[in-house]
């Protein structure tokens, strides 16, 4: 029978348990489930761009009106342009003049699209003959009906980019911004609709308001 020294003893323990832990880390890499190599989160990431491509484009509301062959409300995808709002609504009309209209911007939610005709401008009114004019007393000189701005202020709906460039805080960018409203939305209804146009504020209205007319 073999006998070993207590130091004997103390190194044979520790060669037996190295090789034991040795053996032991050798099986967990052999054996280890798949879920601890990380091959799930690329898994999960390619999920994730699937369901981004997957998912439907963005709709906006546009209201197409003028002329157009078929004026409506019409759903579009976000980022359309105003071209294809147009096209959707069956296309302009012969009388469309679409040369007062940014075919390439986009349609905003919400926007209304006008289509203005060739022959936009307000007729003057026929001439009566003068045996059908009122009767005007001879002591006062005969009135004459003149159609033209009110003194010193400018129509929105007519004005030239130079005519606003000549409003207080309204420079070449603004008045650019202004037609471009125009010929969207359309003639303004009211001096205050101005500040629906972006860049135009109270301050900027409260200097501008004497000088604007509309008809």
């Amino acid at each position: 029978m073999m006998y070993f020294s207590k130091r004997e003893q103390l190194v044979l323990i520790f060669i037996i348990a190295t090789a034991l832990i040795g053996s032991g880390v050798f099986l967990m890499r052999q054996f280890r489930p798949h879920w601890l190599m990380g091959k799930p989160d690329f898994i999960a990431g390619d999920n994730k761009n699937s369901a981004s491509m997957n998912k439907p484009p963005e709709e906006i509301v546009v209201h197409v009106t003028g002329e157009v062959k078929r004026p409506d409300v019409y759903k579009l995808e976000k980022g359309m342009r105003v071209d294809d709002a147009i096209q959707l609504a069956g296309g302009a009309t012969e009388q469309a003049d679409l040369q007062q209209l940014n075919l390439a911007a986009r349609v905003m939610d919400g926007e209304k699209i006008y289509v203005p005709t060739k022959f936009s401008t307000t007729p003057s009114p026929p001439i009566m003959p003068e045996s059908q004019q009122p009767a005007v007393s001879k002591n006062f000189p005969k009135m004459q009906t003149v159609h033209s701005n009110p003194p010193g202020k400018i129509n929105l709906n007519t004005a030239t980019a130079e005519e606003l460039e000549s409003l207080p805080n309204i420079g070449p960018v603004m008045a650019k911004r202004i037609i471009e409203y125009r010929n969207i939305h359309g003639s303004f209804y009211n001096i205050e609709e101005i500040k629906e146009v972006k860049g135009i504020g109270e301050k900027t209205y409260e200097k501008i308001k004497a000088l604007i007319t509309v008809y």
